[in-house]
């Protein structure tokens, strides 16, 4: 999840020099720790040229709108926010709105439907539950059966943008993806073609 979050960031940002915030939870839970850990240290080894210039931690998730405001006060230069999982990204997404800096884009693990339809949101290391569950069976039944297994079982996450959520959505969940998200996408890739052929046209000049 660590890898995705910094390469997605490092391809919105088109490999060239941006300024990164991590938004993080000072008790998170181990896979989220985990998964701080490694975004801030695949920025620092393979991304350095995202500069991380801020780093606030959040104790409960409504306390990430505060922390992302205090942040964005002493940082107004920021261009890119990691956010450890969906709910206080979701509260970032309103601290942003509500600071007028909806020119900061953000970074964030898991998935849920306020997520997907979030604007600011360029991508997602998202969990896989459907095929968590389905290895969770299959350690209980060896465990009925008399086998060993793994004290630990992790299904490899999905990379999702918006050129992928739709397909994404029924990977993870074997389920077609909600209308609202079906509908929010089309004007979101409308809104990342027309940043696409901005820059490409910035280069030619």
């Amino acid at each position: 999840s660590g890898y995705n979050c910094a390469k997605l960031l490092d391809d919105y940002f088109n490999k060239k020099p941006a300024k990164i915030a991590l938004l993080t939870c000072s008790s998170s839970y181990i896979s989220g720790r985990d998964r701080d850990i490694a975004t801030k240290k695949v920025l620092q080894e393979q991304f350095p040229h995202l500069h991380i210039v801020a780093h606030e931690r959040f104790t409960l998730r409504n306390y990430a709108y505060g922390a992302c405001m205090k942040m964005i006060k002493e940082y107004p230069d920021i261009q890119g926010i990691y956010v450890t999982w969906e709910d206080p990204a979701i509260q970032t997404i309103s601290a942003l709105m509500d600071a007028g800096r909806e020119d900061i884009k953000i970074v964030t693990g898991d998935l849920d439907t306020e997520v997907a339809n979030g604007h600011l949101i360029i991508g997602m290391s998202a969990q896989m539950p459907y095929d968590q569950g389905e290895e969770l069976a299959y350690a209980v039944a060896n465990v009925l059966l008399g086998k060993r297994v793994s004290k630990v079982i992790g299904v490899e996450p999905l990379l999702v943008t918006a050129a992928n959520l739709e397909e994404a959505w029924y990977v993870m969940t074997k389920e077609k993806a909600p209308q609202s998200i079906v509908n929010s996408l089309t004007e979101t890739r409308k809104k990342e073609k027309m940043r696409i052929e901005k820059n490409s046209k910035w280069k030619t000049k």
